[in-house]
């Protein structure tokens, strides 16, 4: 965390993962901008990844912006609405396809742990290299019609 929102309007963290297993790798950097305001808190996502396969000789990036806004119910729920948007650019040379997910979250904390449920519908997508799923109005090749995920946060 580069500026802490409790302290400035705005929060700023920087976020690097890096990933390696032999014959694949990944690294993944995040710029992630929040705040919060009474009972109110949002984030924005910006993601961009790399990724290597086949002995690292095959290259796939990945460009992600992700937009949540949540209101808390009480101490310990959260309920709120999430917008993902996630494009594939293999070896860089050309926009492969883009997908847009949205759907509802919900929160669950306790004094050291937290867990978020997403449950996001593929509102749109579009293959820019043809039509291989024959589907006019999502993108079905390279992703899926509903996304869900479930984060655990534990405070250490």
């Amino acid at each position: 965390m580069l500026v802490n929102p409790a302290d400035h309007a705005i929060g700023l963290t920087l976020y690097l993962e890096p990933r390696f297993s032999g014959s694949e790798a990944e690294v993944e950097q995040k710029i992630i901008l929040g705040q919060r305001h009474g009972d109110w808190k949002w984030a924005f996502n910006l993601t961009h990844a790399t990724e290597w396969s086949e002995n690292l000789r095959k290259t796939e990036g990945e460009f992600e912006s992700s937009f949540g806004i949540a209101r808390d119910l009480n101490s310990r729920w959260s309920l709120g609405i999430e917008f993902r948007n996630h494009n594939e650019l293999p070896e860089y040379k050309s926009w492969e396809n883009t997908a847009f997910f949205l759907g509802p979250s919900v929160s669950y904390r306790r004094d050291r742990w937290w867990a978020t449920l997403s449950v996001m519908p593929q509102i749109y997508g579009a293959n820019f290299e043809g039509n291989p799923d024959n589907n006019h109005h999502l993108e079905l090749e390279g992703h899926e019609r509903l996304n869900g995920r479930l984060l655990f946060g534990i405070d250490l």
